[in-house]
């Protein structure tokens, strides 16, 4: 499988799963979104996600992703 195409079905599988409270708050739906991608990703990853457990650019960049969406939801909270 190409990056490209891992990627786009990483994206997919990302959007799949959507827990209740994140259909109320499109913040969380986003973190949602974010987690998914970055675990799907480092679930398949034939780099140094599953031959070194540590990230590989890709999930390093996805996982910046999920830290500024959760921080977005957090911030939220506080208001």
């Amino acid at each position: 499988m190409t990056e490209h195409a891992r990627a786009d079905d990483e994206t997919s599988a990302g959007a799949q799963y959507r827990p209740a409270s994140a259909d109320k708050n499109p913040a969380r739906e986003a973190e949602s979104q974010a987690w998914s991608a970055f675990i799907t990703h480092a679930a398949v990853c034939k780099d140094r996600c599953r031959t070194h457990g540590e990230d590989c650019d890709t999930a390093a960049g996805l996982r910046t992703v999920w830290r500024a969406a959760r921080a977005e939801v957090f911030h939220q909270d506080l208001k």
